[in-house]
């Protein structure tokens, strides 16, 4: 099973492309998305956490294995990721494997998060790669990670936890903040975000100057 937790701020086409791509690795059943209630690392979301989850369940309707998971948004104060990973490793049986999903911008981070050192005892963690993104690690995080990191995703298939990834994705040109600044400006992102994506923000009118 394989968690991968973000704002959604709004659900675009980079996140489902990753979704699929983690999905289809070997022993992933199936994909949870994890909306936050409250990130604690970055500012707070524009669009509601309705809104934000309403966006994920279209986007997501046709995708085979590709859940969202409403358990942050149903926790109070902010969403910390050992506590989603512990959330979920007591749902699972103790040989099954849990992959933590995020992009390596957010992975440079991880000593700046709640009990960071002891993610990898709940989950492995695959590093999303893209284009652009940053690569050099702070000396505490390459110490931790050292004895952690494997270039074959088939480690995640083989133990419950423990293992670092990379996996390096096809780049799709696309964020939240530029699905954000496009409706700013009275674009439409249609090449952004699914056409129901797309009626809902216009619907809702989201990201608007008055936001």
């Amino acid at each position: 099973m394989a968690v991968f937790g973000g704002t959604f701020d709004p659900v675009h086409y980079g996140h489902l492309r990753a979704a699929e791509a983690v999905r289809d690795l070997p022993g992933v059943n199936r994909v949870h998305l994890v909306p936050c209630r409250i990130p604690p690392h970055r500012s707070t979301p524009l669009a509601s956490a309705a809104d934000r989850l309403a966006m994920l369940h279209l986007a997501t309707a046709d995708l085979a294995r590709i859940e969202v998971d409403e358990r942050e948004l149903e926790r109070d104060g902010p969403s910390y990721t050992y506590d989603t990973l512990r959330s979920f490793r007591q749902e699972l049986d103790d040989d099954r494997a849990l992959i933590c999903v995020m992009g390596k911008d957010a992975y440079l981070t991880i000593p700046e998060w709640f009990r960071w050192r002891e993610l990898c005892d709940l989950a492995h963690l695959l590093v999303l790669m893209r284009p652009g993104a940053g690569t050099v690690e702070s000396p505490t995080l390459a110490a931790w990670a050292n004895n952690k990191r494997q270039d074959d995703p088939a480690v995640l298939a083989s133990k419950p936890a423990g293992a670092i990834v990379n996996l390096q994705l096809i780049h799709t040109p696309v964020s939240g903040s530029g699905v954000r600044a496009a409706c700013w400006r009275g674009a439409q992102p249609t090449r952004m975000v699914p056409a129901q994506v797309h009626r809902y923000i216009m619907q809702r009118g989201l990201y608007l100057p008055h936001d």
